[in-house]
């Protein structure tokens, strides 16, 4: 069933893959005008503002609940008993809580998936776009991709490689590619269950941290 709350979660979203760093005090004007809303207002559970530079990507990590104004005119020709007094601001309030966090071998899988999909429509996936970006989607802190992309390629799934920077041509950058031949990403991707234990390829152990 389609209500506010599973309208606001759609909402915020899309604007997380597009305005993810956006401070919270614009995200709130942005709502406001999506909504067709006097103002949007977001704030802790226990009602205390939260700060107006929060980046939404931060605010989508923790519980919070927001409060979209609309001011009511009546109309002209308007049942009197039904129509509220000029100036009245009903506030619609929803309660937002993220999804629960992913275990560590649904973030595996999920990357796999979504690996899958980048990689078809573009040339390279940069080392750093992956912990700056696509692993802090699903929770992942930057500290915590790096590991992360470290641990997918010690496992085999990744590979890494050096490839000329045509920004900064005396420092290489570092290109990630799936390991398609990889028993568990292959598993992923034909949509079967992944094998137990096939994780661990010590031919493909790393011989130094992924570089970032």
């Amino acid at each position: 069933m389609h209500t506010w709350k599973s309208h606001l979660r759609s909402v915020l979203y899309r604007l997380a893959r597009t305005h993810g760093h956006s401070p919270l005090a614009d995200v709130e004007r942005l709502l406001a005008e999506v909504f067709d809303g006097a103002g949007v207002q977001f704030s802790s559970l226990e009602d205390h503002p939260l700060e107006p530079e929060l980046p939404l990507r931060d605010l989508l990590a923790r519980p919070f609940q927001v409060a979209l104004r609309i001011d009511y005119q009546p109309q002209r020709g308007g049942l009197p008993d039904v129509a509220g007094r000029a100036g009245d601001a009903p506030v619609v309030a929803s309660r937002f809580r993220p999804e629960p966090p992913l275990s560590p071998e649904q973030r595996v899988d999920w990357f796999i998936r979504e690996f899958d999909r980048l990689e078809q429509t573009h040339e390279f996936m940069w080392a750093g776009y992956i912990v700056k970006e696509m692993l802090p989607r699903i929770g992942v802190a930057t500290a915590a991709a790096r590991e992360m992309l470290d641990e997918l390629r010690a496992t085999g799934i990744v590979t890494v490689r050096k490839v000329p920077n045509p920004k900064n041509p005396e420092h290489p950058a570092s290109s990630v590619e799936l390991n398609r031949d990889h028993d568990h990403v292959r598993a992923v991707l034909s949509g079967a269950a992944p094998p137990s234990g096939d994780s661990q390829d010590p031919s493909n152990q790393p011989a130094e941290p992924t570089d970032a």
